[in-house]
């Protein structure tokens, strides 16, 4: 009798935990933003102490990549911020932290300009670009991380 496992194929390691929480988190957090033009604090911190649990547990070496990536996106944001007048959300300035550590460095940065083409063309083809009105940037970020993931 063969007691060999089913799934033999298939492990979970903390990368690929880290990526599912990811996932599973951005996209709720991207639906409340939709919605609400607000990102729910407590499901991006929990995602991102998890995310940065798992990343650790995985592999040290390039955690420190991470980590810059989060620092260079959080920076970056930070100075939009200050340029924008406030005109951009604390919660795209948290969350770009999120998708910095996901993306890594110096990857973090091709999500940015995918991030941005996407929502450029987004909103051009919708027509809803008018001066002072507020865009949801969060979907694009998780859209940039997620292309710079798995494509690049």
């Amino acid at each position: 009798m063969n007691n060999n496992n089913a799934c033999t194929g298939f492990t979970v390691t903390f990368y690929t935990a880290a990526i599912l929480v990811f996932i599973i988190t951005s996209l709720f957090i991207c639906i409340f933003d939709i919605r609400t033009m607000h990102i729910p604090l407590w499901a991006l911190y929990t995602g991102l102490c998890l995310s940065v649990i798992f990343f650790a547990l995985d592999d040290l070496s390039t955690f420190a990549w991470r980590i810059g990536g989060a620092a260079s996106l959080f920076i970056l944001f930070l100075i939009c911020r200050f340029f924008s007048k406030g005109k951009m959300g604390l919660g795209d300035l948290q969350y770009s932290i999120y998708c910095g550590l996901v993306s890594s460095f110096p990857s973090c940065f091709y999500s940015v300009l995918i991030s941005c083409i996407i929502c450029l063309i987004f909103f051009v083809i919708k027509g809803l670009i008018s001066k002072g009105k507020a865009i949801y940037f969060t979907p694009f970020m998780f859209l940039g991380s997620i292309f710079v993931l798995f494509l690049l």
